[in-house]
């Protein structure tokens, strides 16, 4: 029953062994195949390719990116930028695409990109930062969102940026080394 449950691929589960890309040509038809394999090494993928018919002439590993956590670092980071370019007159929107495609962490720009599209929906950015309680806590949220209505964004931006720097001063010397 469980294992019905589970998501397959052409040759097996997706959630046991490797990702692996693979070019071959079919036995039969001498067409060229590519295609996608999980398996525990490139041994494995070898037979099962064999016993479909398809003679392997290339098999690749499919790299996946770890996800890096985003940290309170990020945040205050990014509250620096966020509120440093709505300071310069940049709209909110491209203030937030260029602070997202910047990001060096992809985790950060994954969550942002879909905070931006939550607001272009028509979200206020207090209620899209809420969805995120684990990096925007309540007092955050409420600040950007009375900002928005009381039209002082760029304002409390800052100061929040300003307090998220002291926050994160403190907490590194109170830190051991």
């Amino acid at each position: 029953m469980a294992q019905a449950e589970q998501k397959r691929s052409l040759f097996g589960s997706r959630s046991k062994g490797k990702r692996f890309t693979f070019e071959g040509k079919n036995t039969e038809t001498e067409r060229l195949v590519r295609g996608e394999v999980v398996a525990k090494d490139e041994e494995e993928v070898r037979k099962k390719l064999q016993r479909r018919g398809i003679r392997p002439l290339r098999i690749s590993k499919v790299k996946t990116a770890r996800k890096r956590r985003i940290t309170q670092e990020d945040i205050t980071v990014f509250t620096r930028q966020l509120a440093t370019m709505m300071k310069a007159g940049l709209p909110l929107m491209q203030a937030f695409e260029i602070v997202a495609r910047g990001h060096s962490n992809p985790s950060m720009t994954e969550m942002l990109t879909q905070i931006r599209s939550d607001v272009e929906q028509g979200s206020a950015l207090g209620k899209s930062f809420s969805k995120y309680p684990k990096y925007f806590d309540r007092f955050y949220c409420n600040l950007v969102s009375a900002g928005e209505s009381g039209g002082v964004l760029e304002s409390l931006l800052d100061k929040l940026a300003v307090y998220k720097e002291k926050t994160q001063a403190i907490k590194k010397k109170l830190k051991p080394h």
